[in-house]
Protein backbone atom coordinates (compact mmCIF):
# COMPACT_ATOMS: atom_id res chain seq x y z
CA UNK A 1 0.00 0.00 0.00
CA UNK A 2 2.82 2.53 0.82
CA UNK A 3 4.19 2.10 -2.90
CA UNK A 4 1.22 4.00 -3.71
CA UNK A 5 2.23 6.84 -2.67
CA UNK A 6 3.76 7.96 -5.43
CA UNK A 7 0.27 8.07 -6.84
CA UNK A 8 -0.23 10.80 -3.74
CA UNK A 9 2.61 13.21 -4.71
CA UNK A 10 1.66 13.29 -8.31
CA UNK A 11 -2.00 14.39 -7.12
CA UNK A 12 -0.76 16.77 -5.26
CA UNK A 13 1.69 18.00 -7.15
CA UNK A 14 -0.49 18.71 -10.26
CA UNK A 15 -3.48 19.73 -7.83
CA UNK A 16 -0.57 22.79 -6.96
CA UNK A 17 0.22 22.91 -10.31
CA UNK A 18 4.17 22.46 -10.18
CA UNK A 19 6.08 21.34 -13.39
CA UNK A 20 4.71 18.30 -14.39
CA UNK A 21 7.87 17.03 -15.86
CA UNK A 22 9.21 17.31 -11.89
CA UNK A 23 6.09 16.24 -10.24
CA UNK A 24 6.68 12.89 -12.15
CA UNK A 25 10.61 12.70 -11.32
CA UNK A 26 9.30 13.51 -7.68
CA UNK A 27 7.08 10.47 -7.89
CA UNK A 28 9.21 8.20 -9.15
CA UNK A 29 11.92 8.74 -5.98
CA UNK A 30 9.00 8.43 -3.69
CA UNK A 31 7.97 5.13 -5.22
CA UNK A 32 11.39 3.46 -5.64
CA UNK A 33 12.65 4.46 -2.28
CA UNK A 34 8.90 3.22 -0.62
CA UNK A 35 9.75 0.18 -2.67
CA UNK A 36 13.19 -0.63 -1.32
CA UNK A 37 15.49 0.48 -3.73
CA UNK A 38 18.78 2.87 -3.36
CA UNK A 39 19.22 6.02 -5.10
CA UNK A 40 21.48 4.98 -7.19
CA UNK A 41 19.02 2.24 -8.93
CA UNK A 42 16.44 4.80 -9.01
CA UNK A 43 18.45 7.67 -11.04
CA UNK A 44 19.66 4.73 -13.28
CA UNK A 45 16.26 3.44 -13.82
CA UNK A 46 15.19 7.37 -14.72
CA UNK A 47 18.82 8.30 -16.80
CA UNK A 48 17.68 5.35 -18.63
CA UNK A 49 14.67 5.81 -19.49
CA UNK A 50 15.21 9.41 -20.56
CA UNK A 51 18.34 8.97 -22.92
Amino acid sequence: MIILSGILVMVIGLMLRFNALLVVIAAGFVTGLSAGLSINEIVGAIGGRLS
